[in-house]
This record gives structure tokens, sequence and C-alpha cells, in this order.
């Protein structure tokens, strides 16, 4: 796998709110054909605020959820059983 500059969280999230962009608008596009009333100059107003709020509410669950997975595995990796070594470094049997 490719080392990118970027977390993995900001990553997925853009990946996801841009589906999400891509997929809103399709739905506003398709409006007047599936509905019959013509889309106001108003829905596309909002359009990038509604993405933007998506946008914070996405990357501020992923963040908080890769926030919780990293501290998970420090939690495990500190309460794993140390086995007893001797001074040379070699291990006990226990």
């Amino acid at each position: 796998m490719k080392k990118t500059p970027f977390p993995k969280w900001l990553i997925e999230t853009l990946q996801i709110v841009i589906l999400i962009a891509i997929l809103y608008a399709a739905y506003i596009l398709a409006g007047p054909f599936l509905g019959g009333k013509p889309v106001s100059a108003q829905t596309w107003l909002y359009y990038p605020v509604q993405i933007f709020v998506a946008l914070i509410a996405v990357g501020a669950y992923r963040y908080w959820k890769e926030s919780q997975r990293i501290a998970s595995e420090k939690a495990k990796k500190r309460s794993g059983t140390p086995r007893a070594t001797t001074l040379g470094g070699k291990q006990n049997a226990a």
C-alpha cells in the first residue's frame, strides 16, 4: 500500500462526502423529471452549505472512530502480559 501524506480518516471522509455530493446532485437534477416540480434556485444555493456540513459531520465521526481505534490498540499493547526474562535477555519458561 502506498504511503500518503494524509491521514486515513481524512481520505475516507473525502471519499464518502464526494459520493454524497454526486448522489445528491443527481437527485436534485432528476427531481423535475421524477416529481414534476421545478428545482428552485434556493436548492442550489444551499447545496454547498449542505456538502460542507456533511464534510464536517463525517470528518468528525471518522476522526473520533480512528482515535478510538488507536487508543484501544495502545490499551491492548499495554495490557499484554510481559514474559519474564533473565538479565541476558533470554526468556524463562513460565
